[in-house]
């Protein structure tokens, strides 16, 4: 029968050889690719997907939004040049579409700012996906395998080291994946109708400006004709103005929706992380073997 001695020695030979081999498989990528063959492709992954959508439609409203700015402008332009009865015809009609485009101008910037953000969180995502499982938790498992033979160097503890460690791996690794399936229920539960109303109005106002026939005001003719055709332009912009009243309205829930999904909750998952981060170094002593 065997001593009891023996028995601590062989078993921390046999949690090192343990330790030692995850920490080679963490250091060669071998136990994220088992993860990411769990999750399954990433085109189909709940992260992976989330950032591509949300990337698309910051695109394709940006490109939305541009595009009436610039019909917009066209048709300013174009009034000055048929506006023969002085300056005030052609500022009536540049008071009434000026807002209008100030709006718009702003909401690109915000629209450019919001696919900044997304792209930013997918790089880090990957970041975080080599980082956390490549660098830390081999950096954990290797502490732990030390201080299970000298659990203290210089008085600091390698077990506890060891221990936090490995959780701030996983939340490293996890974090974006997580913020991306929380998003993903918070845009699909609060966010998801207002932002199809708000896109389809503005699909009808960019359809009722390309459609428009500001542009045919006469720029020939006699004196009465002209004069006529830019009064003509001015109620076309007047009716203009009626039929897109509720552009800031949307404008402005189409701003709350994106600066909410890809800049204020990335921010407070950030601060949530951050926190749980700080919890786990204030624990008291924690020891993964």
């Amino acid at each position: 029968m065997q001593s009891p001695l023996h028995r601590p020695l062989r078993t921390k030979i046999l949690v090192s050889l343990l330790i030692l081999g995850m920490a080679l498989l963490a250091a060669f990528s071998t136990i994220d690719q088992g993860i990411e063959s769990l999750l399954g492709p990433p085109e189909n992954r709940i992260d992976g997907a989330y950032y591509s959508r949300t990337l698309s439609r910051c695109a394709y409203t940006f490109a939305i939004v541009r595009g009436i700015n610039g019909v917009i402008s066209v048709i300013q332009g174009t009034d000055v040049s048929v506006s023969p009865a002085g300056v005030g015809l052609t500022l009536a009609a540049g008071e009434i579409l000026d807002p209008v485009n100030d709006l718009a101008e702003r909401f690109s910037w915000v629209m450019l700012m919001a696919t900044t953000s997304v792209g930013i969180q997918m790089v880090l995502m990957e970041m975080g996906e080599w980082f956390g499982f490549k660098i830390l938790l081999s950096t954990a498992l290797l502490l732990s395998l030390i201080g299970l033979w000298q659990r203290k160097i210089l008085g600091y503890d390698l077990q506890r080291a060891g221990g936090k460690m490995l959780l701030v791996a996983f939340i490293v690794r996890l974090g974006f994946p997580v913020m991306a399936v929380a998003g993903e229920a918070i845009y699909r539960g609060f966010l998801e109708q207002r932002y199809e109303a708000a896109v389809r109005s503005l699909q009808e106002i960019d359809q009722t400006l390309q459609s428009s026939d500001l542009l045919q005001a006469p720029k020939e003719g006699g004196y009465l004709k002209r004069v006529m055709g830019a009064v003509n332009v001015a109620e076309k912009v007047n009716l203009l103005k009626e039929r897109i009243s509720d552009y800031a309205e949307y404008t402005v829930t189409l701003i709350t929706i994106f600066l909410l999904q890809t800049v204020f909750f990335p921010l407070f998952f950030l601060w949530l992380f951050l926190h749980l981060i700080r919890g786990i170094y204030a624990m008291e002593p924690f020891a993964l073997f």
